[in-house]
Order: structure tokens, then sequence, then C-alpha cells
């Protein structure tokens, strides 16, 4: 598959914290039963069908309960703490599988789901070099404790449930950093505020849900095959440089990247594309895609012939977008959808005027407020903006008059010191006089916002023949 690369990519794998405690011991496995069958709910079954081993693995501190598949690898273990859960003192201590009597390896670990679980209070590491499959959903939910997880670097770890990792905020070393599977879990690193490094998925096709929501210093992703980025799932990681998605990116969720200031313009054409079929979660839910995204500068070219719809806020604060370009038919412009851009920002509307003109739109909270350029029919585009009721139309020939009230005509009478608003932007108004011969009006929001309108100068050169 064809693949965007939005900026230079490399990747680091880390390995803080790797085996770094001295105090590790050995653990044995002790065999206590041999069964036909076993019945754990987080483990394949086509993993141990037939005759089961099944007993404990230990070491100085913890014991859980363990089991391997004799008739097809004796020597692969599986760990299913879920079941059993012990520990010898309670305080903190990893979990370093790292050796174990005769040659045992555990492949397969299942965490409890437990709110009390032993492992979550205290397991500061989870050291398994030959563990690919990790499973049971709320693991190590809110540990304080957890800082390191090294599994199987040789091949593609595999997640089985949601939320293993959710909100460990001391989680800063994760390897390997190639992860399998063609949907990322919902919420696995959300919170995870320290987690630093860059994630290779090679198979991942979808971000599920906030699965990395607040990975503040998260510093990469590849994942060339993803075409759908769910609901908050990059949400405030501002440390977010190197990303690799697929050229043919599908769908982005609400607050998808809202955050993340370091993504840049051109990442974002390259989301914006023709091929792309949805922004937000639904054709009635649509927010924050990009809000706040303050690395974006320079000139943002909308041109999306599948998606009509601008979402709530989903430019809003990218305080350093200078310039923005509509070049593609839209129904609908959102509320705040290009809320306090760069000061004195250019937004350039197609001549089809929408049907829906939310309210703050396009409005800066502070002057020297952005300039909206029209064409086509000015007068409908000036109709529609004005027809919600928080948007009051000042126009150019009543600028002078300090007694201004909104005539709007689904609104009480409402009127605003015209020195706060007009007056306030001397990069436009000075002495009574506006500069740009070009304006037409002043869009001013009920809460003390506002824009410009002009109408889109011609350029070139004109031939009258007489």
């Amino acid at each position: 598959m064809k693949t965007l690369n939005f900026v230079r990519y490399a990747f680091v794998t880390a390995a803080v914290g790797l085996f770094a405690t001295s105090s590790d011991a050995a653990w044995t496995y002790t065999e206590t039963n041999i069964l036909n069958n076993i019945n754990s709910t987080c483990i394949p079954r086509e993993l141990y069908n037939g005759k089961v081993g099944v007993g404990y693995i230990t070491d100085d501190n913890w014991t859980f309960h363990a089991f391997r598949s004799i008739e097809k690898n004796d020597r692969d273990i599986y760990v299913d703490a879920s079941r059993w859960e012990e520990i010898k003192e309670e305080k903190a201590a990893p979990i370093n599988f790292s050796e174990i009597n005769e040659g045992f390896k555990v492949v397969y670990f299942v965490g409890v789901k437990a709110n009390t679980s032993l492992i979550k209070k205290y397991a500061t590491e989870l050291v398994a070099p030959e563990c690919s499959n990790l499973a049971g959903e709320n693991s190590f939910v809110g540990s304080e404790v957890l800082t390191n997880v090294t599994l199987c670097a040789t091949e593609a770890v595999l997640f089985r449930n949601d939320r293993l990792f959710q909100s460990c905020t001391k989680l800063v070393s994760f390897t390997p950093n190639k992860i399998a599977g063609t949907s990322l879990r919902t919420e696995m690193f959300n919170g995870c505020s320290s987690l630093e490094g860059e994630f290779e998925f090679p198979e991942c096709t979808s971000f599920a849900r906030n699965v990395f929501n607040g990975c503040a210093k998260l510093g990469g992703i590849k994942a060339e095959n993803a075409i759908s980025v769910g609901q908050t799932s990059f949400q405030g990681c501002s440390s977010l440089s190197n990303i690799v998605l697929s050229s043919f990116v599908e769908s982005v969720g609400n607050y998808a990247f809202k955050g993340c200031s370091k993504i840049t313009t051109e990442f974002v054409h390259g989301i914006l594309h023709k091929g792309l079929k949805q922004l937000g979660n639904s054709a009635t839910d649509r927010k924050g895609c990009f809000q706040d995204c303050t690395g974006l500068t320079g000139s943002l070219v909308w041109d999306c012939p599948n998606v009509t719809v601008i979402p709530q806020e989903c430019f809003s604060g990218c305080s350093s977008l200078g310039r923005v370009e509509i070049k593609s038919y839209v129904s609908e412009i959102q509320l705040k959808a290009f809320f306090n851009l760069k000061e004195s920002a250019e937004i350039y509307l197609p001549a089809i005027p929408v049907e829906v003109y939310g309210a703050h739109v396009i409005a800066g909270s502070s002057a020297p407020f952005p300039r909206v350029y029209l064409s086509g029919d000015i007068q409908i585009w000036l109709e529609k903006m004005y027809e919600n009721a928080s948007n009051h139309l000042i126009k150019k020939e009543e600028f002078g008059d300090i007694s201004w009230v909104s005539k709007h005509r689904n609104d009480v009478t409402w009127g605003r010191n015209m020195g706060i608003m007009v007056k306030g932007d001397t990069t436009m108004y000075e002495d009574g006089k506006v500069k740009d011969k070009n304006v037409v009006g002043f869009i001013m929001g009920n809460t003390n916002n506002g824009c410009w309108i002009l109408k889109k100068p011609e350029t070139g050169f004109k031939v009258i023949v007489r």
C-alpha cells in the first residue's frame, strides 16, 4: 500500500531500566497436575488444547499460576495471574522472567482484573524476553510504580485486551517498539504521561479510541497501513513530531489530534486529501479534530470533496496558522471551526455560500482580528452569517456609529461599544477610516470576538472591449 511520509522518520528503541535491578532472582516452574484441558478466558483455546501441565511459577517474591502444553511445546509457559497471584513481601519489586529453571520460558502473560491487584500495587517492571502475547483487560491500570516493560524482541508483540496500561503515569519505557495487530486496543496507553520513544505498527489499520491520549512525551508513530484514527487517539501528545500513516486515511475521530502541538501543516494536508470520507465521530457528532495544534503554520488548503461539513472547533486554537483557503464545496461550517487562529489570519471562503454558518466560526478574541474574504454572491454569504443569533453584522457604513445596536431578527436588542471591536483594531480602522477598500463589514460575536468581512480582491488583468 502506498504510504505518505509526512516527516522524516527514525526509530530509536529505548531500553530504559532493562535488567537494571540486581535483586532479580531466577524463577522456578513447578508442575503439580496434568489435565486433558484447561479453561482460561484470556488465552486462545488453540494454544492449549490437549494434555496440559498445571502448576505455579515463583521467585523469591512473586508466585503465579502457570501451565504448559505438554503435547505442543513443553518449554513454553503460560502465566495466568488472574487465577493465582501472591507476593511474599508487600513491597515494590520487578517481575523479571529472564531466568527460569530447566530452560522454561514465559511466552504468554495474562494479568489480573481486580482493582486490588498486587501487580498494580507493587510491580515496578515486567521483563519477559520471550513473551510476545499480553492479555488481561486492565492488568496494570492505574499503577503508580510500573516504569518499564520489556517483552520479546524477535517477534511482534500482540495485545489481546483493552486498557492494559491505562493511567500508568510512571511508565517510561516499553520495548520492543514493534507491536502487532490490525487494530491497536482501546485506551492501551491512555494517560501514560511519561511514556517515551517511537513505536511501529506494521499491521495496524485503525487506532482505537484513546489509545495514546495524554502521552505527552510520545515521540513517534509509524503505521503505514492505518486508515482510521479514533476519537482522542493522540489527544495531548504534545511531543509527537514523527508520524507516518497511510496516504489513504478515511476517517478521523473527534479530538483525534487535539493538542498535538508539533504536527505540521504538511501532515494535516496528508489527512485532508480528496479521498477522506469522515472528520468527526458521525454525521451528528463532529468536534475538534485538530484543535489547539499550534504547530500548524503558513497556509492550509481545504480540498475534501467527500467531507462537506467542517467540524466544530476543528482548527480552533491553531494560533500559528495564518491562512486558510477552502477550495471544495462545504455545506456547513460549525461552531468555532477557525476560532483564534494567528492574528490577522486570512480565510478565503468558497464562492458558493454554505447552508449553515455556526457561531464564532471565524473569529479572534482580541485585535488584530482575522480577515474573511468572500467571492460570488456576497449578500447571500452575509445572510448566512447573520442567521446565527450569536453573529451580529456591523456594516461598513455603521462603523462610526457609537450608539450602534444589533438589529438581529432573532435576537433581543443588543449593543456593544463600537470602540471595543472595530475601533480597537488599528491595523484595519483608524481615525474614522477603514484602511482596506475591500471591507464590507464586521461580524461581532456576543462574547467580544469578531472578524472582518472583505470582498475578495480581483487579481490579474481584465480586457474590456467597447
